[in-house]
């Protein structure tokens, strides 16, 4: 049943503040946001930060020289020639930014290619006020007739098998 409501405090001048009503002066004004300024825009996520800090330029002393490289590259020499000295922990860091290098290339490849579309079925369409109560029933039963877990019934005429399909 609906509830009847008394007429609008609105009409009446009155606004009546409490749970979920608060009150007009602290209400924001129409086409002002509750968020003014909202979330700052370019806020930097932690693998931009990293991303930058990687690309960084050091400089090293390679062979009685001194080189500019950026610190990805520092951390990546330093990591094969630990390998190389036979460290097991930078052997297995290697295979592991191996494999997923692998992988990662895998998935770009995956998701290059467009998966073949397989055809739908076409099914019959059956007009089910036409077909008798034992028709019905041996529609109800099809799935275990498919499967093999049930014989046809030999009384009503069954569609020949189709092309490839052998007869049952």
């Amino acid at each position: 049943m609906a509830r009847k409501r008394g007429p609008s405090t609105q009409s009446l001048g009155a606004y009546a503040v409490g749970y979920g009503r608060p009150p007009a002066h602290g209400q924001f004004r129409p086409g002002q946001s509750g968020n003014p300024h909202g979330r700052p825009k370019g806020a930097a996520s932690l693998t931009s930060l990293i991303m930058k800090a990687m690309n960084e330029k050091v400089v090293v002393h390679e062979g009685g020289r001194r080189r500019k490289i950026t610190k990805g590259e520092a951390i990546a020499k330093q990591m094969v020639n630990r390998a190389a000295s036979g460290d097991l922990r930078a052997m297995q860091m290697l295979q592991n930014v191996e494999r997923l290098q692998l992988m990662v290339a895998q998935a770009a490849e995956r998701s290059a290619t467009p998966e073949p579309e397989i055809p739908q079925p076409q099914y019959p369409q059956i007009d089910f006020s036409k077909l008798s109560t034992r028709q019905l029933k041996v529609l109800q039963e099809a799935p275990e007739i498919i499967q093999g877990d049930q014989e046809p019934p030999q009384d009503l005429p069954m569609p020949p098998p189709a092309p490839g399909e052998e007869p049952r």
